[in-house]
């Protein structure tokens, strides 16, 4: 679930991104992860789908998270990625601010947490 202060805003990074539409400040939430909201499968059952299924939403929107292959059913999953300049991170079920968020920044996180078993944190960019 998304803080009521950001939204899903065209990206330069990647089609669409979460942007701050009012300040938010360090170590404020801006999302929290809610198992029940989540579509999730085993990394078997991912393995399995047909390439075009993977493809349309697995592979571009999904995590690794609690032991599976799982994918938000809300705007989170235009939530970017920044190696280096994040301004978002996670811990437990919970993202929060890493520094004080203007108005208009996009929110950034390192997809390192989210990668399933064989995968490299470089798959990202």
């Amino acid at each position: 679930m998304l803080s009521r202060k950001v939204s899903k805003q065209k990206s330069s990074i990647h089609g669409f991104g979460i942007f701050a539409i009012e300040p938010i400040k360090k170590y404020e939430i801006i999302y929290h992860t809610i198992y029940d909201s989540l579509e999730t499968m085993t990394l078997q059952e991912f393995e399995a789908l047909p390439e075009g299924e993977k493809k349309k939403r697995w592979e571009t929107y999904s995590f690794w998270k609690y032991g599976r292959v799982c994918l938000e059913t809300d705007d989170a999953i235009y939530i970017n990625h920044s190696k280096d300049d994040f301004n978002c991170a996670e811990v437990g079920d919970y993202g929060f601010a890493t520094k004080d968020i203007l108005a208009g920044t996009e929110i950034l996180v390192d997809y390192a947490v989210w990668v399933r078993p064989g995968e490299e944190e470089t798959d990202y960019g």
